[in-house]
């Protein structure tokens, strides 16, 4: 008997973009995620990356093709757009990942707030919490935007280029966390440079050349091509 496989989480056909005439950011891109991978985009510099993954997080509309999400999304941006006179503090910001938890409801129930802490301190953010956002340095913002996108019980977390702004050790508490994130089967793609970041927690990694995929593999498998981008 053939083993059914689960429905994808996240299904792409025939996905092309164009921001100019003549040329194309991403050509025909087709692609499925299942339930529980953890799913690694490489490439470098111009290779689509971001734009694919903004496609999937509803925040570019005008390309040509089909995407379908099953559930909510949590996203990271490589940069924020918030205002530069943004009021919140960095508790407020976190917080602010929980709104989709429950869209009846106006505010944060207790659940939330605990659910908002445990993710400050995970980020090692728990002495800030009152400080105000736009005061923290990039890499601490970066953390609690991570922090944010955690709080949301989201079907998928995509994140973009997530440690640019963070150090080594940060960093590799970022990969940390998104391996035990994995194991309580949260479905989670992560776009870097760096495969070598990537292959000890994915299980699968994607890298794209001017718009297309080029390799699509086991990241157990992926490691006999591994390169930096």
């Amino acid at each position: 008997m053939t083993k059914k496989l689960p429905t994808p989480i996240i299904s792409v056909n025939n996905l092309s973009l164009s921001y100019v005439p003549k040329h194309q950011v991403l050509d025909n891109i087709n692609l499925q995620i299942l339930p529980g991978e953890l799913v690694g985009i490489i490439g470098a510099n111009g290779s689509g990356k971001s734009s694919l993954l903004k496609c999937l997080a509803g925040l570019i509309k005008n390309y040509t093709g089909t995407i379908d999400v099953t559930g909510q999304i949590g996203f990271v941006a490589q940069t924020h757009n918030l205002a530069s006179n943004f009021p919140a503090t960095v508790m407020e910001v976190v917080l602010s990942g929980t709104i989709g938890n429950h869209p009846q409801r106006i505010f944060a129930s207790n659940d939330d707030r605990a659910r908002a802490q445990i993710m400050l301190d995970k980020m090692g953010l728990a002495a800030l919490a009152r400080e105000r956002f736009l005061s923290l340095s990039g890499g601490q913002q970066q953390r609690a935007l991570i922090a944010r996108a955690l709080c949301c019980q989201a079907s998928v977390y995509l994140f973009d280029e997530p440690t640019n702004h963070l150090d080594e050790h940060t960093s590799k508490n970022f990969y940390d966390l998104m391996r035990d994130w994995h194991q309580h089967q949260s479905t989670i793609i992560i776009v870097g440079h760096d495969v070598t970041h990537l292959l000890p927690i994915a299980t699968r990694i994607i890298k794209l050349e001017s718009g297309r995929i080029v390799a699509d593999a086991p990241a157990t498998t992926f490691t006999e091509r591994r390169v930096k981008c």
